[in-house]
């Protein structure tokens, strides 16, 4: 009776994973970008140092759209791929909110972002359209 009591535990359980399943597929999906990659022809010793100081001036300075977070710099890594960091300013030691990741490809970079920023209906044009400028060498914010 045991043996018999545990099997139909096991369906009920099943059919609630499976109904989970089903209920999880059918919601609509977030058409925001949560990430994105983009190629760079320039070296990663060189890109990534601009990519810090271009975020910090247009950014996360004083007057900009994301004064309320900061840069921090990851650029000598042992895992060969610097990062920089956006943080809140209040929550330094927490999880960033957004990240740039460089990793050489041969001679060039490839930049990846992601973070709770890319969600954002405020800052994920602008974080999008600078990074992919930043990585073709522009220079402006």
């Amino acid at each position: 009776m045991s043996i018999f009591y545990s099997a139909a535990k096991i369906i009920k359980i099943s059919a609630l994973f499976a109904f989970s399943v089903v209920l999880y597929s059918c919601q609509t999906s977030d058409p925001r970008i949560t990430s994105f990659s983009v190629g760079s022809d320039r070296s990663i010793s060189e890109l990534m140092p601009a990519i810090a100081k271009l975020s910090a001036r247009c950014w996360t300075s004083r007057g900009k759209s994301l004064s309320g977070f900061r840069t921090s710099s990851e650029l000598n890594s042992l895992s060969g791929q610097p990062r920089v960091l956006i943080v809140p300013k209040r929550k330094v030691q927490g999880l960033p909110s957004l990240v740039v990741m460089g990793t050489q490809t041969g001679s060039g970079t490839n930049l990846s972002v992601f973070g709770p920023l890319l969600s954002s209906s405020t800052f994920s044009r602008r974080i999008t359209t600078d990074i992919k400028e930043w990585a073709k060498g522009g220079k402006d914010c």
